[in-house]
């Protein structure tokens, strides 16, 4: 006799499933009717229990890098300052003649040398402070830094100097008549015009792409998620082993309820 799959008992007294299905089995069919035997063995669906560690993420989209971006001519503009300011630091040391040293001598007494030597330093700095920290107010800060400079400070020392203002932007005449020293000259003016450049490319934003519609962010994973390279084990019962353990869970149900085992 095996126990049915009823994980609950009748109480103490009262008919049991077993009697119950055993009397109706016995009982004789209407005539004309066929005769069906009460089903005793009938497999037990056992539903899934909940993974412990959490349903793992289909997709875990793309994770946005905590350093900030940099656009292609931000990072291009910034090392071409850093490269164009670094030879006109070391050329404001470098004398024109060394025959006469007393006139390389004197600059050093000169306010302007040193201004410019000090905005040739700042705008290094702020280049650099771009391209490793990403910091956005350092390029614009660099840039207005080279084009006031340029444009407005420029001019006015050639005035100061008793020299027209268009020279800041183009060279001299008598350039093209000193030789070496006319084409390191003409190279400064030059690097000038590459810095501005610079400059320019520095002060324009950057235009982010907008977002996609499609874009699938990384799903939060659920509480106590399993950690990286474990995986849960399956806590379903395997196929052909439900009629084996239903009826031993029952028992067990039984023995606890009624206080004896029923018969198997």
């Amino acid at each position: 006799m095996t126990l049915p799959n009823n994980p609950f008992s009748a109480p103490s007294g009262g008919p049991q499933p077993s009697q119950e299905s055993a009397e109706a089995s016995s009982l004789p069919a209407p005539t004309g009717a066929p005769s069906l035997a009460a089903p005793t063995g009938a497999p037990v669906m056992v539903a899934p229990a909940a993974d412990p560690f959490g349903a793992a993420p289909l997709h875990a989209g793309t994770v946005s890098s905590a350093r900030p971006s940099r656009s292609m001519h931000g990072r291009i503009a910034a090392w071409m300052l850093i490269v164009c300011q670094s030879i006109s630091l070391v050329h404001g040391f470098i004398p024109y003649h060394f025959d006469h040293l007393d006139d390389y001598v004197s600059r050093f007494s000169n306010p302007m040398f040193w201004l410019w030597r000090l905005m040739e330093i700042v705008v290094i700095t702020l280049a650099v402070l771009y391209i490793r920290k990403g910091a956005a107010i350092a390029r614009y800060v660099a840039a207005c830094v080279i084009l006031v400079l340029f444009f407005v400070v420029t001019p006015i020392v050639f005035v100061t100097n008793d020299s027209d203002w268009y020279y800041a932007f183009v060279p001299e005449p008598g350039l093209y008549e000193l030789g070496l020293l006319g084409a390191r000259l003409l190279l400064m003016r030059a690097l000038e015009w590459i810095c501005v450049i610079a400059a320019i490319l520095l002060a324009i934003p950057d235009f982010k792409p907008a977002p996609s519609p499609y874009a699938m962010s990384a799903p939060v994973a659920a509480a106590g998620a399993a950690p990286a390279g474990h995986v849960a084990s399956p806590s379903v019962t395997p196929e052909g082993a439900s009629s084996e353990v239903a009826p031993e869970a029952s028992s067990a149900q039984a023995r606890n309820a009624s206080g004896f085992v029923a018969p198997q």
